[in-house]
C-alpha cells in the first residue's frame, strides 16, 4: 500500500500571514504537534507546537518557520513513511507531488489504523517494529528466534534509516503475545521500536495526546 491511499484532507496548511494562535487552534484541532506552510501551494516550511507556545500568541508564525523539514511523495509506501515519522518523531508528514506541490498529511492515527487493519484482515497476530545495524541484519537469525517460540514471520519489510548504516524491519507474526519472542529480541540486543496488536494499539493514540495534553499544561 502506498501514500496516496492514507492522504487526510482534515489536516490543513497554514499561511505566512497565520498569528501563533490560529497555528496552536489548528494542532489542538487537528491533534498534531507540527502544521505546515504553504505559498503558491509549495511548503516553505513547518511550525510545530513546542516552539509556539513559548511565545506571544499574536505574533506572526513567520520568524518561527523551520525549512528543515520532512515529506514523502505519493508514491512512497506505506512503511517507509511509517519510519521516516519514527525516526524524526512527528505525527504528521506531508505528501507531495511530482511537481512539489502539496496534496495532504497523513497522520499517525492514520497509520495505526492501517495496521490494526493488517490484523484484523489475518484474525489474529501482531507487527513488530525493529531497529538495527545493517551488519547485525540476518532475518535467517531472526525468523529462528521467532520459530523457537513456535510462531511463523508472516511477512517483513526492510526500510533504510537516514543513517546509511541503520535499518527499521518489520515483522508480521502470527502471535497475539509476542512477550517471550521480545524478549529474545532484547537478550540479543535487537532493538524494539514499537509493537502493534489488538491490545496494544491503542496505546499509540493515548501516548501522542498525552504528549499534547503535556505541552497544553493540562
Amino acid at each position: 500500500m502506498k501514500a496516496n491511499t492514507l492522504i487526510s484532507k482534515h489536516i490543513l496548511p497554514l499561511s505566512l500571514s497565520d498569528h501563533i494562535d490560529t497555528a496552536l487552534d489548528k494542532m489542538i484541532e487537528f491533534k498534531v504537534l507540527q502544521l505546515y506552510v504553504l505559498l503558491d501551494q509549495k511548503i516553505i516550511g513547518m511550525v510545530t507546537w513546542q516552539k509556539l507556545s513559548k511565545h506571544n500568541g499574536k505574533e506572526s508564525i513567520q520568524q518561527f518557520l523551520e525549512t528543515d523539514f520532512q515529506h514523502v511523495s505519493s508514491d512512497d509506501y506505506i512503511f517507509d513513511i511509517w519510519s521516516k515519522m519514527l525516526q524524526f518523531k512527528l505525527n504528521n508528514i506531508p505528501v507531495i507531488s511530482d511537481v512539489d506541490q502539496f496534496i495532504g498529511c497523513i497522520s499517525e492515527n492514520e497509520l495505526v489504523k492501517f495496521y490494526l487493519s493488517c490484523l484484523i484482515e489475518i484474525e489474529h497476530g501482531c507487527i513488530i517494529l525493529l531497529s538495527m545495524r545493517k551488519m547485525d541484519y540476518s532475518l535467517e537469525k531472526i525468523a529462528q528466534i521467532v520459530e523457537e517460540h513456535k510462531a511463523v514471520i508472516l511477512s517483513s519489510f526492510v526500510s533504510e534509516k537516514a543513517e546509511k548504516n541503520e535499518i527499521y524491519l518489520s515483522l508480521q507474526i502470527n502471535l497475539n503475545d509476542p512477550t517471550s519472542i521480545l524478549n529474545d529480541f532484547v537478550r540479543y540486543d535487537i532493538e524494539i521500536v514499537k509493537v502493534f496488536s489488538k491490545q496494544s494499539v491503542q496505546n499509540v493514540h493515548e501516548e501522542r495526546y498525552n504528549e499534547l495534553m503535556h505541552y497544553l499544561n493540562v
